[in-house]
């Protein structure tokens, strides 16, 4: 009864919201009358529908108890970078998150890292709104650039690549932002859309607001083929831009067998600072090879080749980028990466010309500390 109370009172409050205009002249219309009663009989037959096969649901998978998560990241690295030459151990990652959830129905995750600043990662609620639709507010990734949204753990890279760096770091369409964004999957289409602040995690000083959306399919359980969106809205006071108003897009794939693993990514972005305008176009090509030891222990060979032409209308401002390496996972916890990252570019490029070695281990854990899963 406890699912079926909490759904009772969400159909009041929807119920609420169709009712009759209290601006309606005076004097009754039978007609209407009649047809707005059928309408609001449909309405509560079917909020009451839903909320049966939601307690339904939640009684079948048993889930009806708050659960609590704690989770540990720890990525401890070497790098040796040719420009200048440096040596350097250092904490690439020390992030600690606690994820609440109830029944599915309502969820909040809270992301803090102390080796980096901010340090506050992801803080956010995440509510049931209906089948296929759920709204997340709070401090998230925006919805852009498949790479950008893979999770540390499931990331095979040291580092992202030029592309990631350029058109959705510098230039802010994807990355961490405030704001609001609704997500689900209707019809086999995963769908994320999102209303964003537009400064990162740093304090709001632009009155324009930002807006991502991601489309993904499945078309079989190897193949999924994804569509992004960016649209940034500059207007902060005294800023002056040739262009307030700039877009980004790209497309995406990610094909995987039980031995390899291909992920592909095509972006494009305006930069609307200067004028003339410049624009950005980047892909990125990634195989990762699975070769599995035994149950607990794997070795993935990986290799990423990358373009970058960081604007289009001019010549003689390209880069490109390969990297290579070898990642050891053991029992699902722990990786060993070792990666090497080659970077050319032209005289005009923004891009500096280098090479890295890094060496990193890699610690992921999670415990369920209250209920059960």
């Amino acid at each position: 009864m406890r699912g079926r109370c909490r759904y009772a009172g969400h159909a009041k409050e929807r119920y609420s919201q169709y009712s009759r205009p209290k601006c309606q002249v005076s004097g009754s219309d039978p007609l209407w009358d009649s047809l707005w009663g059928f309408l609001r009989m449909l309405l509560a037959v079917a909020v009451f529908t839903q909320g049966e096969a939601r307690a339904a649901s939640a009684v079948e998978n048993s889930s009806t108890q708050p659960t609590l998560d704690l989770g540990a990241k720890l990525y401890a690295r070497y790098r040796i970078v040719d420009e200048p030459r440096r040596h350097l151990f250092d904490i690439d990652r020390a992030r600690f998150s606690l994820d609440f959830e109830i029944d599915d129905f309502i969820a909040a995750q809270l992301d803090v890292d102390v080796a980096q600043a901010p340090g506050l990662k992801d803080a956010f609620v995440d509510i049931w709104l209906a089948q296929g639709a759920r709204l997340r507010a709070g401090q998230f990734k925006k919805p852009f650039g498949r790479l950008k949204l893979l999770s540390p753990r499931k990331l095979p890279l040291a580092r992202r690549g030029v592309v990631n760096d350029r058109i959705v770091e510098e230039l802010a369409f994807g990355g961490r932002d405030l704001g609001m964004m609704l997500h689900g999957k209707v019809v086999g289409v995963k769908y994320a859309l999102g209303v964003f602040n537009g400064n990162g995690t740093a304090l709001e000083q632009n009155p324009g607001k930002d807006a991502a959306l991601t489309l993904r399919y499945d078309f079989t359980e190897a193949l999924q083929l994804g569509l992004s969106g960016a649209f940034k809205y500059h207007n902060t006071p005294g800023v002056v831009r040739a262009k307030k108003a700039v877009f980004a897009g790209g497309v995406d794939m990610r094909f995987k067998t039980a031995a390899l693993r291909w992920t592909a990514e095509a972006l494009w972005s305006q930069e609307g600072i200067t004028s003339p305008q410049r624009e950005q176009f980047g892909i990125v090509g990634l195989m990762e090879g699975v070769l599995e030891l035994n149950p607990d222990y794997a070795i993935h060979p990986l290799v990423k080749i990358e373009y970058l032409d960081n604007n289009i209308y001019a010549g003689d401002n390209h880069a490109w980028a390969v990297t290579a390496g070898v990642n050891l996972h053991a029992r699902d916890r722990v990786r060993v990466m070792f990666q090497g990252e080659k970077i050319w570019a032209t005289s005009r490029s923004a891009v500096e010309p280098e090479w890295i070695a890094i060496a990193m281990v890699a610690l992921d854990f999670s415990l369920t500390i209250y209920g059960e899963k």
